[in-house]
């Protein structure tokens, strides 16, 4: 089945979909949100709103501190995820699940806004403020909160604490697919590398 084609004489080494993870913000909330924010965040999160000019008299922000803001019933911190497709160049969108954080009392994401965000490979399954790896992708949007689930069990409840925003992320580093020959052959991968870049461009 794979006579004639590029799978005859090579294969694929590495790809497959890469799972990125971060933490954000969301605004939007009403009262629905929640002041508590683990301490490591907080202090990461200082630091990310000071950079969008939060509490800077300079731009007229300075009654709202980044404390003030992280205060407010209407923002939640919560955990983003999401898996960036192999090959996937830059600008590729990818859906992004948004979980409030367990140790807080956010009550539903519904209405709200994901601010702009990055996200990090996963590391061993948890994410990691500001990194430690390299920047894969970024993250924002409107959080769609399935409009069918039953408020009044637990279970429906704490669905109302998830969302997603679909294609709410955007690949900022590209993933590249390397493609290793069977047998060392340098007219046949010239060959196969032409084949490759033509069906890119079409």
């Amino acid at each position: 089945h794979v006579a004639g084609t590029v799978g005859e004489y090579a294969s694929i080494v590495g790809g497959g979909d890469l799972a990125v993870q971060g933490y954000g913000i969301v605004v939007g909330l009403g009262s629905n949100g929640s002041s508590e924010v683990p301490p490591h965040l907080r202090k990461y999160f200082n630091e990310y709103l000071k950079k969008r000019r939060l509490g800077s008299e300079r731009w007229s922000t300075g009654p709202l501190t980044p404390r003030r803001f992280l205060d407010d019933k209407g923002t939640a911190v919560v955990l983003l995820g999401g898996r960036i497709p192999a090959g996937a160049p830059r600008g590729t969108r990818f859906d992004v699940l948004v979980t409030a954080l367990p140790q807080t009392q956010t009550r539903s994401l519904e209405g709200g806004i994901l601010m702009p965000v990055e996200m990090h490979l996963s590391v061993g399954g948890m994410a990691l403020p500001g990194g430690p790896s390299k920047v894969l992708a970024e993250a924002q949007g409107p959080i769609f909160v399935n409009p069918y689930v039953d408020a009044s069990t637990a279970e429906g409840l704490s669905k109302l604490r998830r969302g997603r925003i679909p294609g709410g992320g955007r690949v900022t580093w590209p993933q590249p697919i390397r493609v290793q020959l069977h047998r060392p052959d340098y007219g046949l991968s010239k060959r196969i590398e032409r084949q490759i870049l033509s069906l890119i461009h079409i």
